[in-house]
């Protein structure tokens, strides 16, 4: 089993029908977004976004409005990003929030290092220390908690020192690595200098625009008044704060009360044209195609191109398709198709091409998110609700996308990554319309491909075998 790179993304490109789109924001409108920050921070701001937005695909009206919904609440009127992720938690609120805390020695350390009384308003409330709020962030984010894994954080100062940070809470090693590819432009490595991001404002922005990119919200902001689902559950959690009134609310309510009311119209969304073009689709749904003909090999196996197209419905595409006029997909990745699982659970591969435990036939399916019980995220389905496929050569079950290599499938869709599921994730997260029930489908074509036939050395394990080929 081989490991992949990062899976390539392409950038939808704008029409240039849209006036507003390509244009530079100004301070006047930024002014309207964040009224109490000074002149200086918000010129740096511009200046950053307007510099980098047509390299980080952030060049519309749309993530204009989204991404500066996002860093109003996060960071508030006067744009301040200084100090990084509060970890001054009350020693109970640890226990129910970071899962390092729940454990019988996390209890204890809770104890420790949080505040003994909840209420800061208190007269003899007394603040975590910076000492215990590195110990916080480091038992909660380092090594060997679970979130660390998510993070990717390694080292046992990690938790602190890629704490949330910037403009929208850049947080843990992988986005801070990520975000540095950019930064480094600018002369910030904040792998070595992780401080940079609350120090300096523009690397504050970049980081975060970055951080927009990483998560795929440059291509799913475009088209979409979906703050809470489709922009925020990408951004972070769901926490309580206080609205403009004192009143208690979430940042995800917040954060859509701000798209709704200001963003939007500063940006003038209901004006974009972006959506205008011939080419360019507004449909209710997604579509993915993976291709019936190899691209390349990942480990000796042959992988086929997977294109992702989002607003888009299978009758659209297929117009589209027939008039060569498709647009660039929003994502791609590379899925291998071959089905040569030759362990005895398995079961014998059916002497049918389609049959048990073979490749899954080509064909038009629905994708679907895991039902309770099953292994993997996503399973392709024929009917849009349940794990079922009415194959060429009879009906298959758990037919999903995951990880491992043909080595270790009866038909599902590989990613050729052995156990790494990064990959998978980044494709089930970028797959905002998989939720059933929310009219909007996500179809799946498989192409019809050419392989060559081969025979398996054991007979127990099938007879015939079929491997893709370039």
């Amino acid at each position: 089993m081989g490991k992949t790179k990062e899976v390539k993304k392409e950038e939808k490109k704008t029409t240039g029908k849209c006036p507003n789109c390509d244009k530079d924001i100004t301070v006047a409108e930024l002014r309207q977004i964040f009224e109490h920050a000074d002149l200086t921070t918000l010129t740096k701001v511009a200046a950053t976004y307007n510099k980098y937005m047509k390299e980080l695909g952030m060049n519309t009206c749309w993530n204009k409005a989204h991404f500066f919904a996002q860093a109003r609440i996060e960071s508030g009127a006067s744009l301040h990003v200084s100090g990084g992720e509060n970890f001054n938690w009350y020693w109970e609120s640890l226990i129910t929030t970071f899962s390092a805390f729940q454990t019988a020695e996390g209890k204890e350390k809770a104890k420790l290092w949080g505040r003994t009384i909840k209420d800061r308003r208190d007269p003899k409330c007394v603040d975590v220390s910076q000492e215990n709020q590195k110990k916080i962030a480091n038992y909660a984010y380092s090594p060997p908690a679970e979130k660390a894994k998510e993070l990717e954080n390694t080292q046992p100062n990690d938790g602190w020192n890629f704490r949330g940070k910037g403009l929208l809470q850049l947080t843990g090693r992988n986005a801070y690595t990520y975000a540095n590819t950019y930064t480094k432009k600018e002369g910030a490595n904040i792998i070595i200098n992780p401080d940079l991001v609350v120090s300096d404002v523009s690397i504050a922005v970049l980081s975060s625009m970055a951080f927009w990119k990483w998560k795929n919200l440059n291509t799913i902001s475009n088209l979409t008044k979906d703050v809470i689902k489709k922009i925020c559950s990408k951004v972070g959690k769901n926490t309580p704060i206080k609205d403009e009134n004192n009143h208690n609310s979430t940042n995800h309510i917040e954060k859509k009360k701000m798209f709704d009311k200001t963003t939007s119209k500063v940006f003038k969304i209901d004006e974009c044209k972006l959506g205008d073009a011939e080419n360019v689709s507004n449909d209710k749904g997604t579509v993915i195609v993976i291709s019936g003909k190899g691209s390349k090999y990942i480990s000796n196996w042959v992988v086929y191109k997977t294109r992702v197209y989002q607003n888009m419905s299978l009758d659209t595409y297929k117009k589209l398709n027939n008039t060569n006029k498709l647009p660039n997909p929003e994502y791609v990745t590379y899925l291998s198709r071959d089905a040569h699982g030759d362990k005895a659970k398995y079961g014998k591969h059916s002497e049918l091409r389609y049959g048990t435990a073979n490749e899954t036939p080509p064909g038009e399916y629905y994708l679907i998110p895991a039902v309770s019980g099953q292994t993997y995220k996503m399973y392709l389905s024929s009917d849009g609700k349940s794990p079922f496929i009415n194959g060429i050569h009879g009906s298959r079950g758990g037919v999903a996308i995951h990880q491992y290599s043909p080595k270790f499938a009866i038909g599902c869709l590989t990613t050729v990554s052995g156990n790494d599921t990064s990959l998978v994730n980044k494709l089930f997260d970028f797959l905002t319309d998989l939720p059933l029930k929310d009219d909007r489908p996500v179809r799946i074509i498989l192409e019809e491909r050419q392989v060559k036939e081969e025979i398996w050395s054991n007979p127990n394990v099938g007879t015939k075998k079929w491997t893709g080929i370039l």
